[in-house]
């Protein structure tokens, strides 16, 4: 393990002295479209009864700072809570490798750079920072109870980072504010996350937080800065293997380049098939045919291993009410079935009345849907991840002992981890031989790691590509029609994630579906353009997105 205090202040002086000029041209263009993708998100969420209620709760106190819908009526605690909720009403997001970092990287550089009269260009640091913290902290903590949205304690870091930033905090006071942030972290419970209406508030409170933490350590309250490392520390208590390197290589890897921004309201391990699927439409109407979802016989489904694990899940806390919003943006057979009946899965089939109204056709198209793993998907995942992420050195440092204590440990904590021995030996048959090879390198000596012994670090991020780095969740979809033609469609990487050629103009084409109906086409048009184009102020930017300015 790192020395005592390294890790946070690190982090904070890079983040401290980080300026426009030090991050690379295309980072910046994606943080610019990162801030459109969560603006068209949060305007989604806006329109969502859930949406509604939230902007009621949020907006009793009064103040002037800046939030989706009304605009400057909040205090700066509604603000930051209101938007990173409504930015997670359909999780209609966008996500790093290593986790869904905007919910407070983009909310809290936004709401504080408004107050302090800043222009988009001076708060794309402050995004450009919490992305690469919030993502190495996810990264960090990979092997460990949560996973995915529900690393929600990243936000603790993003939220202090972004602050930080924005107030100019010195790297002394910036590392105060993460180790006063990351001092309490939560930890979200699944029968919350999947059921009822609470998931929307994961990133909420630990954005919050971060704030405060930062809003502290300038007036000079201090944290303890080892509170990373060691026995009892952040990262010990978080993850049951932790990973400390993933927290160097600052300024030359960029987990900022992973970006990716979901087309579709749903978890991002849906988003291949429903893209299969608008290729079935393109074949289905090339070849001159048209048909009515009561024509639909059959919808086979092969894919990955995190894909299964991820409608297991949703299949897991399915309540008495089968079609709750949150339960569809993890259940693929009911995604599947709502963008058959709609020709698209958009934000309006999620409304409660629309999915009461229609629950007897959505459950009958659903229940035509047939979800298999294949290995070959899975297989396909690991070596395009291997590609980039030496997985043969990461994992082929952990002593036999230390592998099957994982093992346990992620089956009792992580409700998708629940894998057999059968799964596991098929898993590692699946595994390209240089992984295995990896996991072998461990000799039978480390089965008991000697005390007080330091593992060497497996890898230099720094030295990482993320540039190259793709997400695939490959996905085939085989629909049968009852006059028995049949369509099949394959996709790997999601429309909206590095490795598609057109994946930015997604966010365009997502902004001007949320966005144009509210605002109309011109104010869209120039909002747009503003964000990705130019350096407006930000009071200037924000006033033409909010609806009632």
């Amino acid at each position: 393990m790192r020395n005592d205090r390294q890790i946070i202040s690190d982090v904070a002086a890079w983040i401290s002295d980080l300026d426009i000029a030090a991050i690379p041209r295309r980072v910046s263009d994606k943080l610019r479209h990162q801030v459109l993708n969560m603006l068209a998100a949060a305007a989604a969420g806006t329109r969502s009864s859930i949406g509604e209620r939230l902007a009621l709760a949020f907006s009793a106190g009064g103040g002037d700072a800046w939030s989706l819908p009304a605009g400057r009526v909040y205090s700066l605690e509604e603000a930051v809570a209101l938007g990173s909720s409504l930015t997670m009403t359909m999780d209609y997001d966008d996500y790093l490798v290593f986790g869904h970092t905007g919910h407070s990287a983009i909310t809290v550089p936004l709401v504080l750079g408004d107050r302090e009269d800043m222009r988009l260009s001076e708060v794309l640091p402050a995004m450009a920072a919490a992305n690469e913290i919030a993502g190495r902290l996810g990264a960090a903590t990979l092997l460990g109870p949560r996973n995915g949205q529900m690393w929600s304690y990243i936000h603790l870091a993003g939220g202090a980072a972004a602050a930080a930033r924005v107030l100019g905090l010195d790297a002394r006071r910036t590392a105060h504010a993460l180790a006063l942030a990351l001092y309490q972290p939560v930890l979200p419970l699944y029968p919350g996350f999947m059921g009822g209406e609470s998931k929307v508030l994961t990133a909420a409170g630990p954005t919050v937080t971060g704030v405060h933490a930062a809003l502290l350590a300038r007036a000079g309250i201090e944290g303890n800065l080892g509170i990373m490392e060691g026995d009892g520390g952040f990262l010990d208590e978080l993850s049951f293997l932790p990973l400390p390197f993933f927290f160097s290589g600052w300024g030359e890897a960029w987990v900022t380049d992973t970006l990716a921004f979901k087309p579709y309201p749903g978890c991002a391990y849906l988003d291949t098939t429903l893209d299969a699927w608008d290729g079935i439409k393109r074949q289905a109407g090339e070849g001159g045919m048209s048909f009515h979802p009561d024509d639909v016989q059959e919808l086979l489904v092969e894919a990955s291993m995190l894909t299964m694990g991820m409608d297991d899940l949703a299949r897991k806390y399915r309540d008495s009410k089968p079609l709750a919003p949150v339960n569809v943006n993890f259940s693929l057979p009911t995604s599947l079935a709502l963008a058959v009946l709609n020709g698209r899965l958009t934000p309006a089939c999620l409304e409660p009345s629309y999915l009461d109204e229609n629950a007897e056709r959505i459950l009958k198209l659903a229940g035509k849907v047939e979800l298999v793993h294949d290995w070959g998907a899975t297989l396909e995942l690991l070596e395009t991840q291997g590609r980039t992420l030496d997985l043969a050195a990461i994992f082929g440092g952990f002593s036999i002992r230390e592998l099957v204590r994982l093992r346990r440990e992620l089956r009792n904590n992580l409700a998708q981890a629940d894998l057999g021995w059968r799964d596991v030996r098929d898993l590692w048959h699946a595994l390209p031989p240089a992984v295995r090879g990896g996991l072998l390198r461990a000799p039978m000596r480390l089965i008991v790691k000697p005390p007080g012994r330091r593992r060497a670090v497996p890898i230099d991020f720094g030295g990482v590509n993320l540039e190259s780095l793709r997400l695939p969740f490959p996905a085939r979809l085989t629909v049968r029609f009852r006059d028995g033609t049949a369509y099949s469609s394959r996709c790997s990487i999601p429309r909206g994630a590095p490795g598609n050629p057109s994946y930015l103009q997604e966010v365009g084409e997502k902004w001007h579906r949320e966005a144009a109906p509210v605002l109309g086409e011109e104010r869209a048009a120039r909002a747009a353009r503003l964000i990705l184009e130019e350096d407006p102020p930000l009071r200037e930017l924000l006033d033409l997105v909010t609806p009632s300015s």
